[in-house]
């Protein structure tokens, strides 16, 4: 019997995560999903902290790929930032102030 409690208390939680992701997804067109403030940038993310702030003093490098900016910390982190979710003219702004914020530590295409 308890087996079986828990059974239904684990399918339940994975069927409540699945249904944030799908929310998530699909008010993510509505999210400003990037934002360069001052001193820092702030990505939208799927989780409790909807929002992370990366200071650019604690940005090692930034590297173009072809789906994404890689954004490498110095504690060793690294975040991403998705390029499916930006437009190509934010995508080629981005690029211009990356380049100008990071000069010789953005490595770009």
């Amino acid at each position: 019997m308890i087996q079986l409690i828990i059974g239904l208390i684990l399918q339940l939680l994975i069927i409540l995560f699945g249904i944030t992701r799908v929310m998530f997804y699909y008010k993510m067109p509505n999210k400003v999903y990037l934002r360069l403030e001052e001193n820092s940038i702030s990505l939208y993310r799927p989780n409790l902290l909807t929002r992370i702030e990366i200071k650019f003093r604690n940005i090692e490098r930034v590297v173009e790929m072809d789906d994404m900016f890689l954004l490498v910390q110095d504690n060793g982190k690294e975040e991403h930032i998705n390029k499916v979710w930006l437009a190509e003219e934010a995508i080629m702004m981005l690029k211009k102030e990356l380049k100008f914020i990071f000069s010789e530590r953005a490595i770009l295409t």
